[in-house]
Order: C-alpha cells, then sequence, then structure tokens
C-alpha cells in the first residue's frame, strides 16, 4: 500500500478551502535501499553458496594410547602412590596407612612397614628415606625406611586458600623434591629443597598434576581429566628456569585406567598404579611416528 502524505488545506479567492490532495509518496529511492539491505541479510545469514566439498576423512587420534606389558593386582585397599626401590615395588597405601612392598612380578607383598601420617598422599625415595606427602598438614614428610617414622616435616607453601589445595604427588630428583598439588587453575608444581623447605622453582601445572615422576633430565606429570576421557602423559625437560621449561612441555600418550594415582620409572618402563582398579600397571611410551 503506499505511503500517504497528507498536505495542509489552501484558501482560494472566496474564502473557499480547497480541498486536500492527496499524493502518492515517490518511494523509489528508499525501496531500491530496503532492498540491497535485505539482500545483504539474506547473505549474512545464510552465505554464498559454495561448490560441494568431498566428506572429510576421519582422523588419527591426537595421542597414541599406551601399551601395557604386565597388570598386577595389589593388596592395597587404598593405593596413592609408588616408587621403584631396587628391584621391588613400594606402594603408599593410605588405608593403613602403611607402605607395602611389592614382588614386581607377582604383586605379591613381601614387607609392610606402618607409618603415621595423617592424611598420606604420593611417595617418593632419595635413596636412604622414604618422604610422603600429608594433606591434614599440608607438609610433605621424610621417613624412616624401617620404622615409617617422621624424621622431618616441611610445610608446602601455597597460594590462596590451603584447604582448597590437594597435595597429590611427590618425587626426587638428586638432592632436590618435586611436589604437585592441585587447586583448580591454581594447580603448582614445586621444586623444594629437602633440608630447608625453601621453594627453588614454581610452575603452573596447566592440568591437573595427579601423579609426577623424575629420572633427574625429565618431570613426567600424569594430567588427570576425570571421567571424561582418558588422563595423558605429558613430559618436562627439566631446567632452571621455570618458563623454558613449562614451554618444553610435551605429551607423550593416553595413559589406562581410571583413577592413576602414582607413577614411577624404571629407566625402561612406566609403572602406573590405580586407585579404583587396585593393580599397578607396566606401559610402554610408543615412540611418536
Amino acid at each position: 500500500m503506499p505511503m500517504i502524505i497528507k498536505q495542509r488545506a489552501e484558501t482560494v479567492p472566496g474564502g473557499r478551502r480547497r480541498p486536500r490532495q492527496r499524493h502518492p509518496a515517490r518511494m523509489d529511492g528508499c525501496f531500491h535501499n530496503r532492498t540491497v539491505l535485505t539482500s545483504l541479510m539474506l547473505v549474512l545469514l545464510y552465505g554464498c553458496a559454495a561448490p560441494e566439498r568431498e566428506p572429510t576423512k576421519p582422523g588419527k587420534p591426537h595421542l597414541p594410547q599406551s601399551k601395557i606389558i604386565a597388570s598386577l593386582r595389589i593388596p592395597a585397599a587404598d593405593s596413592q602412590g609408588l616408587v621403584i626401590v631396587k628391584d621391588s615395588i613400594w606402594l603408599l597405601d593410605a588405608k593403613g596407612p602403611e607402605l607395602l612392598q611389592i614382588d614386581p612380578k607377582s604383586g605379591r607383598k613381601l614387607s609392610s612397614v606402618r607409618i603415621r601420617v595423617e592424611s598420606p598422599r604420593g611417595l617418593a625415595w632419595d635413596g636412604a628415606h622414604f618422604w610422603c606427602c600429608d594433606n591434614k598438614t599440608k607438609t610433605v614428610q621424610q621417613l624412616d625406611k624401617s620404622t615409617g617414622n617422621v624424621l622431618r616435616s616441611l610445610k608446602i607453601l601455597i597460594d590462596g586458600v590451603p584447604e582448597a589445595a590437594i597435595l597429590e604427588d611427590i618425587a626426587f630428583d638428586r638432592d632436590k623434591l618435586w611436589v604437585a598439588y592441585s587447586a583448580g587453575y591454581s594447580s603448582m608444581i614445586q621444586r623444594i629443597d629437602p633440608k630447608t623447605g625453601v621453594v627453588i622453582q614454581s610452575m603452573f601445572a596447566n592440568c591437573h598434576p595427579k601423579a609426577i615422576t623424575t629420572d633427574g633430565k625429565y618431570l613426567w606429570v600424569v594430567c588427570y581429566n576425570r571421567s571424561r576421557r582418558p588422563s595423558v602423559l605429558s613430559a618436562r625437560t627439566i631446567m632452571d628456569d621455570s618458563g623454558k621449561m613449562n614451554a618444553s612441555r610435551t605429551f607423550l600418550s593416553r595413559i589406562p585406567g581410571t583413577e592413576p594415582t602414582g607413577i614411577a620409572f624404571d629407566g625402561k618402563y612406566f609403572w602406573l598404579t590405580d586407585k579404583k582398579l587396585k593393580a599397578v600397571q607396566k606401559i610402554v611410551i610408543p615412540s611418536p611416528n
């Protein structure tokens, strides 16, 4: 319907008023502009027609799956860490709490040592003593290998609210300790002097660091993804510069299990303990293609 524009009545001779004349508005220019705008909106909404493409072929997974060499059922009710000492596997069973010496071929318990730690997690060996974390006191404890008595206790410095953080694991690197704690986006990895408790190095974990181990050259971290997707093993080259060390992180492979709680490296194979599976798995990381 054309637009109607009303005009004022004009007076003509004799006092009579000239009747109003109605003329259709000239909409040529406006109509053209609206047509152009409408066309542009349709292009933005639906896009331009494109030639058909071949369907994308499914690609390979981003990371390979690690290979299980052996799987051992373990007598630990709540395994929360492991370490290799000579020819034996030592597990931290938080249920006791106690340390269990395990035969790496059969999974049979060889010996056990009761420990006096309220909320233990993680296990490391410095060549003479065991170390573990205590989430109750937010400390790391040096333990006598025979009696389980606490020889030394070091307070862990935690950014933010200490109660919100969970000490996950601990590893020994020549003469220094590595400690990982989870705290959401503030999860950290720290390098600590075991004699003084001074933090030498600190960096963001950039994941949920469920377990860690080292050979002195690399620091391996199990990045936990809960039940959403498999956990992933990553490696960092150990450097004094935390920024460069974090930048060296490489993701190696997906790892088996549902809730890994400890990892160790024997020079050739990785050993994982899984709380839910109640098992220790010996795995090999595939070489990159």
